[in-house]
């Protein structure tokens, strides 16, 4: 059974909840969460990063591409979001993530649909492949329980 992003998040088990932190550390300094939360914050970010690298191959791993994904997965598989909305959310140029695109639908993670009111326009859409190395990338990450 493969886990989805609507399941139990668990971060109960963060490797340095039993070392005390400093003071510095602890202190929001006018952030709304402590410096220890925000490394906490930093280490799922990379085991986010390091498990992906499981999933996609090298040439879906570059900073654009990967903001497209996220941006894509935040929709969900069903949704078909047009490029510029997916440029914007992924704040990027409209010609990067055009390129980007292109690079992801030849890896087989996105769909590159026609818009049926604008012949010119492209909707970009999760494939089954694509959805499942999120949710994989997610999983090994520790960001969802099995």
């Amino acid at each position: 059974m493969s886990a989805s992003i609507g399941d139990a998040v668990n971060f109960q088990s963060l490797p340095w909840e039993s070392n005390e932190a400093f003071p510095s550390e602890t202190a929001s300094n006018g952030t709304g969460f402590s410096e220890i939360e925000a490394r906490a914050t930093a280490g799922h970010v990379l085991r986010l990063r390091k498990a992906a690298r499981s999933y996609f191959v090298p040439s879906s791993m570059s900073e654009p591409a990967w903001a497209l994904m996220l941006s894509l997965y935040t929709f969900g598989r069903r949704d078909r979001i047009s490029v510029a909305s997916m440029a914007k959310r992924a704040a990027l140029p409209a010609t990067t993530a055009s390129r980007w695109l292109r690079q992801l639908h030849r890896d087989g993670y996105i769909n590159l649909l026609s818009d049926g009111r604008d012949k010119r326009a492209l909707r970009v859409a999760l494939t089954a492949a694509g959805s499942e190395a999120m949710n994989r990338t997610f999983v090994d990450a520790q960001f969802i329980t099995k």
